[in-house]
């Protein structure tokens, strides 16, 4: 573990701190209290600061939130700089939150004409919290990353076939962290799933289970091992009867709050999923190294300085830029190519579904319904019928969700209907308690969705045109 670096294990409302003492041993420190917004974030690493000798000035740290959501999502091939805005906007239109989120992403085999990321989100309030705790104590924020990433350390130790496909889960305190991954350190999904107040006995094993499913249906992989972290975490499972007669075996790793500290202020390099963007492990060699080379240019004369200075800012004007060129030429590149493979997939739709007009728009939009509706969400009424101005449209359903999570669901599912193939016109929508389902066609949805509560189903309709 590092001297100079403090590390955070921060599990929900709970705060663990290690670092490395004077006699070379790591010490630990539990906060008392619930850690539950930023003045008391800001006082918990404080105190942490004065009991490690207040000289450290770097910390790193790992959490897990309610609020901490994994995605799957496909962009066209891009990198660098376009990735990250194609990202930023993909983001920003499926509304995750019910304001801005900030986002880590992780690179996924891809298929068959798209790049596959895992990206973990949270708000920018949370991030915002943390980074003004961080400044408030002059610590420099250098990895900011989810539990679950943890995970991805102890994938080796698995020793399972580079195709093989594992399960990991670790116990995070009041939650648990899933990975799937393969033997050759290739990771495929992740989640958190957390517990809640009307949390049944079954319901770990009902959320393994979904996982196993999405890991089959979006990778095509089954998963054949069920490897669990941490001997509290293996003694919960393995009294469990899962899918398939699925065996858990104990990795032999506690994965406990003071070892994550430890562990993820020692291992930044190998921890993915870092929602700081920067690369803070080079600072301990380019400041040495800057140093160093101001100071032998300071012996030379000013005329040598002078010229070695004009020489090298030519030189990398040049290279600035070619690579800006090349860089130009490249995105062209790429934006022509997604946008090609956006028409062959708009050409190869409007063939399946055929003219507005046509009967077999019935069941196709009930098949897109199928495929695009959350599994949070439940169709109890489809009604579809043709018009002189297209087709008209009423879907009546229910919710598990309740609150801002239920606003925040609609509407990311009115916003898929609105801007996806059938560019449904929405005239009126309801989420107002009360309302009777219809009756239709029931259709239900697929996909695992790491819900962290269990309530009553709230109803909720909406009514438009498909032109």
């Amino acid at each position: 573990m590092k001297r100079d670096i403090l590390g955070i294990s921060w599990l929900n409302e709970t705060l663990t701190a290690a670092w490395v003492g004077r006699d070379g041993e790591v010490q630990t420190w539990h906060a008392p209290a619930g850690i539950r917004d930023s003045t008391t974030l800001a006082s918990s690493l404080r105190e942490a600061r004065r009991r490690s000798g207040e000289n450290l000035r770097r910390v790193v740290l790992v959490m897990d939130h309610r609020n901490l959501l994994f995605h799957v999502q496909e962009t066209p091939p891009a990198k660098g700089r376009l990735l990250d805005q194609m990202l930023d906007r993909v983001i920003s239109e499926n509304r995750f939150f019910e304001e801005a989120a900030v986002w880590a992403k992780l690179e996924l085999p891809p298929s068959a004409r798209h790049h596959r990321w895992l990206l973990a989100l949270m708000p920018r309030s949370i991030w915002s919290e943390i980074e003004s705790a961080c400044d408030e104590n002059q610590l420099d924020l250098v990895g900011l990353y989810p539990t679950t990433a943890l995970l991805t350390r102890y994938l080796a130790q698995v020793r399972a076939e580079s195709s093989e496909a594992v399960l990991m889960i670790s116990d995070l305190g009041g939650s648990h962290g899933l990975l799937v991954g393969r033997g050759d350190g290739q990771v495929l999904f992740a989640r958190s799933i957390g517990a809640s107040r009307g949390e049944t006995e079954g319901r770990l094993d009902q959320e393994i289970n979904r996982t196993l499913y999405f890991a089959e249906q979006r990778f095509g992989v089954k998963v054949g091992r069920l490897v669990a972290v941490g001997a509290r975490c293996f003694s919960l499972l393995s009294s469990r009867t899962l899918r398939d007669g699925l065996n858990v075996e104990n990795l032999g790793v506690e994965l406990e709050e003071p070892a994550q500290a430890a562990l993820v202020a020692e291992g930044g390099p190998g921890i993915r999923l870092n929602f700081v963007r920067r690369s803070p492990w080079q600072a301990t060699w380019v400041r040495p190294a800057l140093a160093a080379s101001m100071a032998a240019l300071l012996v030379g004369s000013s005329a040598t300085t002078a010229w070695v200075i004009h020489e090298a800012q030519g030189r990398r004007a040049e290279q600035d830029r070619r690579k800006r060129e090349a860089q130009a030429s490249a995105r062209i590149q790429e934006v022509r190519e997604a946008r090609r493979q956006e028409a062959e997939g708009l050409r190869a739709l409007v063939l399946t579904v055929g003219q507005p007009d046509h009967p077999a728009i019935v069941p196709a939009f009930c098949r897109y319904l199928q495929a695009t509706t959350p599994a949070s969400l439940r169709l109890t009424g489809l009604e579809l019928s043709q018009s002189t101005n297209g087709w008209t449209l009423r879907l009546e359903g229910v919710s598990r969700e309740q609150g801002g999570r239920f606003l925040s669901g609609i509407e990311e599912w009115e916003s898929g209907l609105t801007g996806g193939v059938f560019r449904v016109n929405i005239d009126d929508r309801s989420h107002r308690l009360g309302v009777e389902g219809g009756s239709g066609v029931p259709l239900t949805g697929s996909g695992p969705v790491a819900s962290r509560s269990e309530g009553v189903e709230r109803p909720f309709f909406l009514s438009g045109t498909i032109r």
